[in-house]
C-alpha cells in the first residue's frame, strides 16, 4: 500500500483525475478527510446545478468519519458563481456537523497551465499536468487509465447492436441443464483471457442472468477472475442487450467495477441500469449496490459477493478459480470510494 502525500494546492488539483478516474468539467468536488493527520476518505463530484454534495453524501460523510473536506470548483464565470454558491450552501450543513472546510480552489479546469485561485484570497496559481501527479502515475502503474471526461465512461454503457435473444432461447432449450454451465464457464474463459464476448454469447449471458438469480450469482463469482477485465466483459454484453437482460448485465458490470474500485464507472453503469423501467423485485442486486454506494462501503465488503459467488458457481460444477489465482482489489490509500 502506497502512502501519497499532496502537499499544496497544485498537488490537489492535479490529483483530482486520478481520484475520480477522469477529469471533471463545470463540475463540484468534495474532498472528504479524516483522522488526524488527515488522510483521504473519498472524493465525491456533483454537477454544479441542481446537485446538494451535503445531502447527496450524507451517510457517506458519517460512514468515513470526515472531520474536514477540501472543496473544488471546475469551471469559469457563471458556472465558477453556482459552484461557489453551491459549496457555500453544503458547507452551511456540514458546519452543524462539525465538519471543517480546510480551503476552497477555484479552477477553470484542470487540464495544464489552467489559472487557479483559493477563495481565502491568499493563493493562486496554474494547474500542473494531471497525468504527471502522484497520484495518477500511480494508477498507470496498477494498470488503470483516466478517461478524459465523464461522457466518455457513460460511452462504454450506452447500447450497440442488439443480440438475438430467440438463438440464446434455443441454445437453452437444446442444452438443458447444461446450459448455464456452458455459459459462464465460457464467460469466465473471456475474462481469463481479456478477450471481447461476442453477440451470441452475450445473449445467452443476458439469458442466463435473468433467468435464474442462482445463475447470476455465479457470473458475480467471475469477478475474482479480474475485477477489471469483468468490467469490460459485462459492460459490453449490456451494450447489445435490451430490457431487465440489459440491467442484469449492468448490474454485473457495476459490481465489478465497484469491486475494481472504479467507483466511476460503477455509479454510471448502475445508473444505467435503475434508469430501465423493470419489475423492481428483479432488481434486489441492484438496490443493495446502490445503497452500499451511497453509504460508501469500501470495495473489499462487495468482494464478499463474489467470493460467494465462487461457492455458488462450484455448486453448479464450475470452478472458477482452476489454474489461476483469486484477485480481489484491495485499494490503496489514495484510491478510496469514489462518487462521481
Amino acid at each position: 500500500m502506497q502512502n501519497i502525500r499532496l502537499r499544496t494546492a497544485t498537488d490537489v488539483l492535479a490529483a483530482i483525475p486520478a481520484l475520480l478516474g477522469f477529469v471533471p468539467a463545470n463540475s463540484v468536488v468534495m474532498i472528504a478527510l479524516t483522522g488526524s493527520p488527515a488522510t483521504l476518505a473519498f472524493v465525491a463530484r456533483t454537477d454544479v446545478i441542481g446537485a446538494d454534495a451535503a445531502a447527496n453524501y450524507s451517510v457517506a460523510l458519517e460512514q468515513a468519519a470526515a472531520t474536514s473536506v477540501i472543496w473544488v470548483v471546475v469551471g469559469a464565470g457563471p458556472v465558477a458563481a453556482a459552484g461557489l454558491d453551491q459549496i457555500e450552501a453544503a458547507q452551511r450543513e456540514l458546519d452543524s456537523r462539525g465538519i471543517r472546510s480546510v480551503r476552497t480552489l477555484v479552477a477553470e479546469s484542470l487540464e495544464i497551465g489552467a489559472e487557479w485561485f483559493d477563495t481565502n484570497g491568499e493563493e493562486s496559481g496554474r494547474t500542473a499536468d494531471p497525468i504527471l501527479s502522484e497520484v495518477s502515475m500511480n494508477r498507470i502503474m496498477s494498470g488503470r487509465q483516466t478517461s478524459s471526461s465523464r461522457a466518455e465512461i457513460e460511452a462504454r454503457y450506452r447500447e450497440d447492436t442488439a443480440a438475438d435473444m430467440d438463438a440464446a432461447r434455443a441454445a437453452a432449450a437444446e442444452q438443458g441443464e447444461d446450459f448455464a454451465r456452458n455459459t459462464i464457464t465460457e464467460i469466465a474463459a473471456v475474462v481469463r483471457n481479456f478477450e471481447v464476448p461476442s453477440l451470441d454469447l452475450a445473449a445467452r449471458a443476458g439469458l442466463c442472468a435473468a433467468a435464474d438469480p442462482h445463475h447470476r450469482d455465479a457470473m458475480i463469482g467471475i469477478v475474482t477472475i479480474s475485477p477489471q477485465a469483468a468490467t469490460d466483459a459485462f459492460g459490453t454484453i449490456a451494450a447489445h442487450l435490451r430490457g431487465n437482460y440489459r440491467v442484469q448485465a449492468l448490474t454485473l458490470a457495476g459490481l465489478a467495477a465497484y469491486v475494481d474500485g472504479d467507483g466511476a464507472a460503477a455509479g454510471i453503469a448502475l445508473d444505467a441500469a435503475s434508469a430501465i423501467g423493470v419489475d423492481p423485485s428483479l432488481t434486489t442486486l441492484l438496490k443493495l449496490l446502490d445503497a452500499s454506494r451511497t453509504a460508501g462501503i469500501k470495495p473489499e465488503a462487495i468482494a464478499e459477493l463474489a467470493t460467494i459467488g465462487v461457492e455458488v458457481a462450484r455448486s453448479m460444477g464450475i470452478d472458477l478459480r482452476a489454474g489461476l489465482p483469486m484477485v480481489v482489489f484491495i485499494p490503496d490509500n489514495e484510491r478510496a470510494a469514489v462518487y462521481a
